[in-house]
């Protein structure tokens, strides 16, 4: 049986968080975009838990298009319940440096 299957409701490691929000964050510096990223993550910052969970309603569409493990990582990711916190404080950052 393929394990990916089931990685939707395991927790999101810490490291493997980390790296994601670090990548994230050093892609939407270097291109720019860190007012309009910025902005639409805290308005989407209350509906979290809820887009993490349409992710999955919407995760065998999506996978045809991005891939399953990325749905699911970002799945996992979104529904921890500071992580678009996290995303937004480490854009602030890395625009600072």
């Amino acid at each position: 049986m393929n394990d990916a299957v089931f990685a939707w409701d395991e927790a999101l490691p810490a490291s493997e968080r980390d790296a994601l929000i670090a990548r994230v964050a050093h892609e939407v510096t270097g291109r720019g975009l860190q007012t309009p990223v910025l902005l639409l993550l805290e308005i989407h910052r209350p509906a979290g838990f809820l887009l993490s969970q349409g992710l999955i309603v919407l995760g065998p569409i999506l996978a045809g298009l991005v891939g399953l493990d990325r749905v699911q990582t970002l799945s996992r990711f979104l529904r921890e319940p500071n992580a678009l916190d996290r995303l937004i404080a480490a854009i602030e950052e890395e625009d600072a440096k």
